[in-house]
């Protein structure tokens, strides 16, 4: 994390506007983001959120890219609709028990299928589950990557060549 905290590495404006749409159909249920960064992609979460609805929980283990993250969120108007935790993501969200309907895979990329083993049980039927740089760094991304097309995983998946690589599972 350290070697990382200058680097900003938002998502692109297509995987951001691909992110901004799933989270617009989305069903019931909270936007969790693993790995904020400078809160490029909870800003185009964030702007999906409908009158009422809770804020989206962002996680980030980084205090500096915490601080931007929450200067660009005010700077965009959005600072009251994201919940931006500092720490690490599994201690953050330990005790998340809530429904979610949009999980955002951004943070280390050997962790993402723990993270989603982690929250998978809060995952409402038709939740999206998405997976940034997935080709980019394939080797890291790969166990979730291949779980997630497994169809005995219980998800739609599909690999989407858009940027460094995403991925969009619907929990079926």
């Amino acid at each position: 994390a350290d070697v990382l905290v200058d680097a900003y590495i938002p998502v692109d404006a297509t995987n951001g506007t691909l992110l901004h749409a799933l989270a617009t159909a989305r069903r019931p249920g909270r936007i969790v983001e693993f790995g904020t960064s400078m809160g490029v992609s909870s800003i185009y979460l964030a702007s999906a959120l409908r009158n009422g609805e809770p804020p989206v929980v962002a996680t980030e283990i980084e205090p500096q890219k915490v601080a931007r993250a929450q200067k660009h969120l005010r700077d965009a108007g959005l600072a009251d609709h994201v919940d931006v935790r500092l720490g690490d993501a599994f201690d953050t969200l330990a005790e998340f028990d809530e429904p979610i309907s949009l999980l955002f895979l951004d943070g280390w990329k050997d962790r993402y299928l723990p993270m989603l083993r982690m929250l998978e049980d809060r995952l409402v039927d038709g939740a999206f589950v998405v997976a940034d740089d997935t080709l980019l760094f394939a080797e890291q991304c790969a166990p979730l990557v291949d779980y997630l097309h497994d169809p005995e995983s219980g998800y739609a998946t599909a690999s989407l060549p858009l940027g460094d690589g995403m991925v969009v599972g619907v929990r079926v």
